[in-house]
């Protein structure tokens, strides 16, 4: 009988330990399961997972990149902009001139662009690099949308499926695109 229960204490503390070490999986409002893949690079080629998430956006898709000149993410914004998706993309005005960027390239597409300009010496530039896709799925992390960022620095992307994160983010994408003006 000892034997017997010392088996099923044992049973319980294996099962007690790993609910206790086992992600739940939510947010921190605990409102809704996500999940988050990370990537960095050059190792994990962010530039083809930001593809193939957007080449899967059906309803909308919106952009605030700091600096953008990868041509095969423009491509996948174009694609899904001629699939009929929503798509808005806002850059930060001091990288709209810089080496290759896509800005013009979006727009003489029919993608509607806009540029942040900082209102005041208080407000810095903006230095976000997210997108948000069918309100549901958000990319995000120091990845700069750019060849350098792909091709040599050491930096982040996380996809974070929750539509409770991606409300968060359309919410700062929308103050972002009120604040921003038209190219």
């Amino acid at each position: 009988m000892k034997k017997y229960n010392l088996i099923k204490l044992c049973i319980f503390a294996v099962l007690l330990t790993f609910l206790i070490g086992c992600d739940t999986g939510t947010n921190p409002s605990g409102n809704e399961a996500q999940n988050i893949q990370v990537y960095f690079s050059p190792a994990d080629q962010c530039d083809l997972k930001i593809v193939a998430l957007i080449d899967n956006a059906q309803q909308e898709l919106n952009i605030a990149v700091y600096s953008f000149n990868r041509q095969n993410i423009a491509d996948a914004v174009i694609r899904a902009y001629q699939r009929g998706v929503a798509v808005r993309v806002v850059f930060d005005e001091s990288q709209l001139t810089g080496p290759n960027s896509r800005q013009n390239y979006l727009q003489d597409q029919g993608v509607t662009v806009k540029k942040y300009k900082p209102t005041t010496s208080s407000i810095a530039q903006m230095h976000n690099k997210f997108a948000v896709i069918d309100q549901r799925i958000t990319i995000t992390g120091s990845y700069n949308w750019t060849t350098n960022a792909t091709n040599n620095n050491n930096e982040n992307l996380l996809v974070i499926s929750s539509s409770d994160t991606a409300a968060t983010y359309n919410t700062e994408f929308n103050r972002i695109w009120a604040l921003a003006s038209d190219l």
